[in-house]
């Protein structure tokens, strides 16, 4: 059964298709069937006590030059079914912090947010290094 996948990451635009580990996680959801929905950067908020963000469809392509087609931006409750993919890189700054919060209430609403957003505030791959100093030099 195909799914709705939402995918919150860095501009698009700007990533080295070869080397990008979301958009190969796009390429292999797109093979399988799924539809792909390409949050824009910034537009997640809550409107009425619901989840949401400025979405726009996504095709995505195996090429170093032309990788991805965006359709038009509409506003998109996040559903239960949805399959959300948190793939934005750190800064932990305010603008993160937010898109955590809103993706903590789609998940609350029924949406299937991968990476859990709680666990992205409380335990950032990019500072798990300082829970163990004893291993870095």
């Amino acid at each position: 059964m195909p799914l709705d996948v939402v995918v919150v990451m860095d501009p698009i635009a700007s990533i080295k298709p070869a080397k990008d580990s979301t958009f190969a996680m796009l390429l292999e959801a797109q093979r399988r069937g799924h539809r792909l929905h390409y949050a824009l950067p910034g537009s997640l908020a809550v409107a009425d006590g619901i989840a949401q963000a400025t979405v726009a469809s996504l095709e995505v392509r195996d090429s170093k030059t032309d990788w991805f087609s965006i359709g038009p931006a509409v506003v998109r409750p996040f559903a239960t079914g949805d399959l959300v993919l948190m793939r934005k890189d750190p800064p932990v700054d305010a603008d993160y912090l937010h898109d955590t919060q809103i993706l903590g209430l789609a998940q609350a609403q029924g949406a299937l947010v991968v990476n859990d957003p709680q666990g992205l505030r409380g335990f950032s791959e990019k500072r798990g290094a300082l829970w163990c100093p004893q291993c870095c030099r």
